[in-house]
This record gives C-alpha cells, sequence and structure tokens, in this order.
C-alpha cells in the first residue's frame, strides 16, 4: 500500500498540525508527541502493521529530483488534496518553513516491502499556496532544489528568534562558507572545516582520493551558498586528478550530497557495500540515459540516495514457449515439460553502478503502477573499483559528528 508522510516545521522544530483538536488552520506542535502534517498512516500504526494505510488518507502527488549540490535540479514539487477552509488561508504562512517528505510502500501488497520507505528529501518551503476551484481544494509546495536553500540563521541553527522567519541565502545575504585550503592538504581536511563552521548542528561523512593534495599557493574562497561551493570543489578535483580535460568515466570529481542532516562527501573511490535492486523492485527494463549511464525505474522508495552504489539484478526471468517459432535461439525443451522451453532474459545492463541522482514521482491514488515510482540515473562503476565493493565498509566514515547544543535541524 502506498505510503506518504509530511512534516512542516518552524525553525524551533514545532511540527505544524492542521486542524488540530478542533482548531481551523495549522497548529504547532511538539515533535516528540510523534505528530505530522499530512500522512497516510492510520493513527498509532507503523508502516510493518497489515492495514496501516488509511485507504481515507489525503490525494498526495509529489515530483521530486534529487541530486549532488553542485547540480542542483529543479525545485521539489508537492500537492495535498482536499484540505480545509483554515488550511487554506494559512497556507502562505508556511513559506521559508522546513520539510521533510517520507514515502514507498506500506505492508499489505505482496511484493511491497516496508524497509524500502524512507525520507525522500528535506529543505526549505519556497513558495506555498491553495487553490480553491469548484468542489476541490488543495494545497501546493515547491521546496528548495539541493536539500536546502542555505540561510546562515536557519541552518546553522542560530535563529534569531523563534518567530523570525529565516530568508534563503543569497548574494546580498550570503551563507557562513569560509574555505581555506593550506599546501599539502588533502581536500577532504579544509572541507570538513568550512562545513563544520557552516553548519554545526550537521553530521559529515565522507572519503575522496588520497591524490587530491593542494600544491603551490593556499586557496581561498567565499561562497554564497552550498552550491557555490560544491561546483568549485567539484571542478578543482577534476583539475587535479583529470588535467585540462578529465574523463568522468575515470574519475566523475567531488560530490556532496545532503541526507537526513548529514553531508556526503565522495568521489567514489572509496566505495561503500552496494544495495541490491530485485527483480520485483523494477519497472520495466534498464535504459540508456548517457554514454556510460543508465536510468531504472522502481517502485517509489526512499532507501536509496545519490551517492549510494547499487547493484543490479543478472536476469529479468524466465519466459516459457510452447511452439518452435516461438523458442529463443539457443533454447532447449524441458523433460516432462509438455513440450515447453525455458530462457532467462538478461537485462540490457547488469553490475554495480553509482547513482547520480533520482527523482520521486508519485500519485496516491494513480492506477497505474508508475503513479508510484523512483526514477535512478546510474553511472557505471568500472570492473576493477565494482570488484571491491564486497569488502567495502558499510557506509562512509563519520568525519565530524555534529554538535549536539543546536537543536533546529530539519524535521
Amino acid at each position: 500500500m502506498r505510503y506518504y508522510d509530511v512534516k512542516i516545521s518552524t525553525s524551533d522544530g514545532q511540527i505544524l498540525v492542521p486542524n488540530y483538536n478542533n482548531r481551523p488552520g495549522f497548529t504547532p506542535v511538539d515533535p516528540s508527541t510523534g505528530a505530522t502534517t499530512y500522512s497516510s498512516l492510520n493513527a498509532g500504526m507503523n508502516l510493518r502493521q497489515y492495514g496501516c494505510i488509511n485507504p481515507n488518507a489525503l490525494r498526495f502527488q509529489v515530483d521530486a529530483p534529487v541530486a549532488a549540490q553542485h547540480a542542483p535540479k529543479a525545485s521539489a514539487f508537492i500537492r495535498i488534496w482536499g484540505i480545509s477552509l483554515g488550511e487554506i488561508a494559512q497556507s502562505a504562512d508556511l513559506t521559508n518553513l522546513n520539510i521533510r517528505v517520507s514515502g514507498g510502500m506500506g505492508q499489505g501488497l505482496p511484493l511491497s516491502n516496508p524497509a524500502q520507505a524512507s525520507t525522500l528529501f528535506t529543505g526549505q518551503i519556497l513558495q506555498s499556496y491553495s487553490n480553491w476551484e469548484g468542489c476541490d481544494q488543495n494545497l501546493n509546495i515547491y521546496v528548495a532544489p539541493g536539500g536546502s536553500s542555505q540561510s546562515a540563521s536557519q541552518i546553522t541553527g542560530q535563529p534569531s528568534t523563534f518567530v523570525t522567519v529565516p530568508t534563503p541565502a543569497s548574494n546580498k545575504n550570503p551563507g557562513n562558507l569560509v574555505f581555506y585550503w593550506e599546501p599539502g592538504q588533502n581536500m577532504i581536511i579544509p572541507i570538513v572545516q568550512t562545513l563544520a563552521v557552516a553548519f554545526p548542528q550537521y553530521q559529515i561523512k565522507g572519503a575522496i582520493s588520497d591524490n587530491l593534495v593542494l600544491a603551490g599557493a593556499p586557496a581561498v574562497g567565499f561562497f554564497a551558498n552550498m552550491s557555490q561551493f560544491s561546483q568549485y570543489l567539484h571542478d578543482k578535483s577534476l583539475s587535479i586528478i583529470g588535467g585540462y580535460a578529465p574523463d568522468l568515466q575515470l574519475y566523475p570529481g567531488v560530490h556532496i550530497y545532503l541526507q537526513n542532516n548529514t553531508w556526503i562527501i565522495t568521489d567514489t573511490t572509496s566505495l561503500t557495500q552496494t544495495k541490491q535492486i530485485n527483480l520485483q523492485d523494477l519497472i520495466g527494463q534498464v535504459t540508456w540515459h548517457s554514454a556510460n549511464t543508465c536510468t531504472a525505474y522502481t517502485v517509489l522508495r526512499g532507501d536509496i540516495n545519490p551517492g549510494d552504489i547499487v547493484r543490479l539484478p543478472n536476469n529479468l526471468g524466465t519466459i516459457n514457449a510452447s511452439q518452435p517459432w516461438a523458442q529463443p535461439a539457443g533454447t532447449q525443451t524441458l523433460p516432462g515439460s509438455g513440450g515447453y522451453s525455458s530462457k532467462n532474459i538478461g537485462l540490457v545492463f547488469s553490475g554495480v553502478f553509482q547513482v547520480t541522482s533520482l527523482r520521486h514521482v508519485g500519485d496516491s491514488r494513480g492506477a497505474e503502477n508508475t503513479a508510484w515510482l523512483t526514477t535512478l540515473e546510474l553511472t557505471k562503476i568500472p570492473p576493477n573499483e565494482a570488484s571491491q565493493t564486497g569488502n567495502a565498509a558499510q557506509s562512509l566514515p563519520l568525519l565530524y559528528a555534529g554538535n549536539k547544543s543546536f537543536t533546529a535541524k530539519l524535521p
């Protein structure tokens, strides 16, 4: 059964709940109560329980690209149908607040896997508005690309007051991103220092090539937001490893991702253990996207993030044929099969890939199987590197544990 959960929070972490205790509009509620803004779960139930999904839940639609910080894509978008007049009246007040959207499948259908349901994306609301047309009432929300619009007052967990809505970072209101790289240092050291100062409440995990060492004069940079900072690191790493004409198939450069209040720094030279994509997860064949890159469609899931290493199944299944003209070349008739032949059908792609970006598209009441899916953009990992994933670490090493005194994280 299709599962979704939307949490909208204020700068002090309070969750906005619509029509709480029959009060119209949104009411801030302490997150320790398990409050949520919109959810398809029945009250008091979890994803692993049969009957956990409420068939009368509001219709939920999502279109959310998720990518590396240096190459953010379009804004994520969600729409909730069937809201009240009180929510319509207050919808504009949600602009610039924090949001977390989770999704996947709950217990119920034979092939559903609740373990794959998790956070789809988090960020800051760029725009919120409502529509009332005839009998249709809906709430529409756009979320900043790249995980969050960096704001020195919000993302650092130091809002000026709990009632002041922070504004996204810009050239006029830059984030606190100061980069200083000394000669002889590996690039990972100044990256961690920069992120720990600008985002003290976030953890930092990652590992990059030992060859990313600065030579010559120190490198100093001031950046207004994470997109600018990540683009600089990506280009700089490519120039050091690949020279003036880098081959992205051999070395993709440094990528930075934001996952669940954790910065992930990677360039695929230190691989993590693979996540298996099974036959029942796929919707259709894996197809070409561009050179050395393919696209796979799976049931909507939140357990795969950009930067993850995944393994595609070696074969798609078995077909049977009763007529000689219907038998694929190279098949043999099975004994006792009544003349039927069996042949494994392979995927166009198989092996180990890195997820470079993904896109969640869903309609909780859509009738088609493609109405609840995640599109994965995959880049092939060279065989010599792919062979190392069997002994790879479960996750990238922790570089900074985060300052627990800061509490204004994303919900």
